[in-house]
């Protein structure tokens, strides 16, 4: 009797000791990957700037009614401009990411058809830097791209403080964050296109899309806009 006693007793340890080795860190890895499909948001979010934009939900949202002045020091708002626009977010005090977006913007706007560009789509660029920029800065930057684009507004907020228009951007899925000692900011550098309703139709990512894509992406978009204008005059 005790050997049948020891027996049963040998089996449970080993069956305990298989819980232990199988069954618990199988079920460590199953909350790991729960809490992390929350935080990752079903896995399509690894970086603050795809959790914000993924947050936001931007899409067929409209754009911030926010008053701009642009390097002409012009007033203006994005919804009065009635054609498609590309927008992105960049400050002139940034060390690299800025430029390189801007410099790729500047290869986009050069290969697209002139026809398109500036009748159809123009392009604005916003400066976020409400402490640094102002229109002398950037209409100097806007003249290191050359003379001939026409389309292609540089435009500063106007009669907002940082807090607000932070806010505001946030609501589209733009991720903006000062640092308090430097004063560098670090932020998301998508491109949004807005569509004549003031709708963002389409976010692109300059970083992970090639040029030929985005462009492909705003003839289709151009099109779809040309559609319901030609079935009205049918």
């Amino acid at each position: 009797m005790c050997r049948l006693e020891t027996f049963f007793a040998a089996c449970f340890l080993k069956k305990m000791k298989l819980t232990r080795q199988i069954i618990i860190p199988a079920l460590a890895l199953a909350l790991s990957l729960y809490f992390f499909s929350k935080w990752t948001q079903s896995y399509t979010s690894f970086t603050i700037f795809s959790y914000t934009l993924k947050e936001a939900d931007p899409l067929e949202k409209s754009f911030p009614d926010i008053d701009l002045l642009s390097h002409h020091n012009k007033h203006f708002k994005v919804a009065d401009r009635p054609n498609l626009k590309l927008i992105n977010f960049v400050y002139l005090n940034c060390p690299y990411v800025c430029h390189k977006i801007n410099n790729q913007l500047e290869e986009i706007y050069h290969q697209m058809d002139s026809t398109i560009v500036p009748s159809q789509l123009e392009f604005i660029t916003i400066s976020f830097d409400l402490e640094y920029d102002d229109v002398e800065r950037i209409r100097k930057y806007r003249s290191h791209f050359g003379e001939h684009i026409d389309g292609w507004t540089f435009a500063l907020p106007y009669k907002v403080d940082e807090q607000q228009f932070f806010s505001d951007v946030k609501n589209i899925g733009v991720w903006i964050y000062r640092d308090p000692i430097t004063k560098l900011i670090n932020h998301s550098v998508n491109l949004f296109l807005v569509d004549a309703n003031n709708k963002i139709i389409k976010i692109f990512d300059p970083n992970r899309e090639t040029n030929e894509y985005i462009i492909q992406q705003l003839k289709q978009c151009l099109n779809e806009e040309r559609m319901p204008s030609l079935s009205l005059l049918q």
